[in-house]
């Protein structure tokens, strides 16, 4: 019966092995090599289950690639029993994986860095095809030409955990890329990625699932998706943050297509698009949302959130402070725009939506679309009056426009809001088959965005409006304190309803 052995590297003698390749030439499985700190110039090639160790715990060996191709490679028969730990992979250049290559295996990596390697190709900092585990690992200041600056995950399952991704740069997925694989990320960082085209965090392609747990996203950027970009895969995000995701053209955090996205107790901070989707832009998605909050979108369009064709289930979520501003055109939802989606919100706060753009038609727009509120509150938005002609303002901007939809508030709060002259709180435009429905909600302290001495701009203002024949149905609400008309226009008022000049 054999017995593991250890093996040392010692490049000022003392030792067979001053470098790291012969002494992995010579181990058999389950041996340990136990290398003393220093700078090897060497292209690693593991071909067999074993631990790396460095010598000094908490000091690291480099390993620098010359750039003469993959730092390290890791071939089919390597297993999870292999771990190396303290190590550093710099200076790869190949065009997969130049700082480690995993070819359908599965090492496991602890207190690792990966660093200015670069692909021409996919994997600046890692390629991987197996299932490999990457524990208080770095990677930094990686490049990939096409996919994955930092990483990239496809066929296997990658897991990473408590590390970090900063400054790493490619076409898609500056951080990593999973592309028809599992990619698991927890407890980790990925700070000032970027990306060409999409996902300048992490992109998920092509029937892949991407988790990410407790993981903070922070100053990354793209064209589209700056922090995470997700196209035909499943994404399940709980507990974490992104802040500071900026994207020249759509979606400043998020872009989904064709992906069902699940989020739970996460929250979205200084998402900014130039084009649309300040926070996310989402297109054929499934999304449900779950205890998470969006501040402070900007975007052209649709500050919060951009959607078209998805369906959208939202559940005890905030979105606070967007602003809106640029393109000289009539743009609808300028903080939330949805077009033929379907959409539930329950137990949800929108708060402080404001646009100052002179051109702005309404902060949320519901077109060819379902949207159901339940339990929710709309407070203190603010949607700026048009242009002027003679010192007037004839722009209709609403808070809540409603076209072509069926839609309702059961059980809302709509308070403290101030639209636009000759604009309302809540508009609804609706052909024949649609209709707004609000019931037992309470409508109060609502006014014009100007100034109460001007009565023209009260008179052609509402809190609730119908344009078209009985389109919007009242039931059961409280209408107090509102310094407008509490409703005119095609209204069917199925009674119950409460109208007052003061709140109790």
């Amino acid at each position: 019966m054999s017995h593991a052995a250890t093996l040392e590297v010692k490049p000022s003698g003392g030792s067979p092995y001053t470098n790291i390749q012969p002494a992995l030439n010579a181990a058999s499985v389950g041996d340990t090599i136990v290398v003393d700190p220093g700078h090897y110039i060497e292209n690693l090639v593991v071909n067999k289950d074993l631990t790396l160790v460095s010598a000094s715990p908490g000091i690291p060996v480099v390993v620098d690639g010359g750039h003469a191709g993959s730092v390290l490679i890791c071939n089919a028969n390597v297993t999870d029993a292999t771990s190396i730990t303290h190590f550093e992979f710099l200076n790869g250049r190949s065009w997969n994986g130049a700082g480690a290559l995993v070819l359908s295996s599965d090492p496991v990596f602890v207190d690792c860095s990966f660093y200015e390697n670069t692909a021409d190709n996919n994997g600046g900092g890692v390629w991987s095809s197996g299932d490999p585990t990457f524990i208080h690992c770095v990677m930094y200041s990686n490049t990939a030409q096409n996919e994955g600056g930092g990483l990239y995950a496809t066929q296997g399952g990658v897991e990473v955990i408590e590390s970090r991704f900063e400054l790493n740069t490619s076409a898609f997925g500056g951080g990593a890329v999973v592309d028809d694989g599992h990619l698991e990320i927890a407890q980790s960082n990925l700070f000032d990625n970027s990306s060409t085209w999409g996902g300048g965090g992490v992109s998920a392609n092509h029937n892949s699932t991407l988790k990410l747990h407790g993981t903070l996203f922070d100053d990354n950027r793209s064209s589209n998706g700056g922090s995470l970009y997700s196209v035909q895969s499943v994404c399940d995000v709980n507990n974490c943050t992104f802040s500071n995701g900026d994207a020249s053209n759509w979606g400043g955090h998020l872009i989904g297509y064709k992906s069902e996205l699940s989020f739970e107790n996460s929250s979205f901070e200084s998402g900014h698009a130039d084009l649309r989707g300040g926070m996310m832009h989402l297109v054929d998605c499934k999304y449900n949302g779950l205890e998470n909050s969006f501040l402070n979108g900007d975007s052209p369009g649709g500050a919060m959130f951009w959607a078209e064709r998805t369906i959208m289930d939202i559940d005890t979520s905030l979105f606070e402070g967007s602003t809106s501003m640029g393109e000289p055109l009539e743009i609808n939802g300028r903080a939330i725009y949805m077009a033929n989606c379907n959409m539930t919100a329950a137990d949800t706060e929108f708060r402080s939506l404001e646009t100052n753009e002179p051109k702005a038609k309404s902060l949320i727009m519901q077109y060819l679309s379902s949207a159901d509120y339940t339990s929710c509150t709309f407070d203190s938005c603010r949607v700026q009056p048009g242009l002027s002609i003679g010192g007037l303002s004839f722009a209709s901007a609403s808070i809540v426009r409603n076209q072509n939809s069926t839609s309702s508030m059961v059980m809302c709060q709509v308070t403290h809001n101030n639209a636009g002259a000759s604009g309302d709180i809540i508009a609804s435009y609706n052909g024949a088959g649609h209709y707004f429905y609000i019931e037992d909600s309470e409508l109060k302290y609502n006014g014009p965005f100007a100034s109460s001495s001007r009565k023209l701009w009260k008179r052609r203002n509402a809190v609730v409006r119908g344009y078209g024949i009985k389109k919007v149905e009242l039931k059961d609400n409280i209408f107090c304190s509102n310094t407008i008309p509490h409703w005119r226009g095609y209204i069917k008022n199925l009674g119950g309803n409460v109208r007052s000049k003061s709140c109790p």
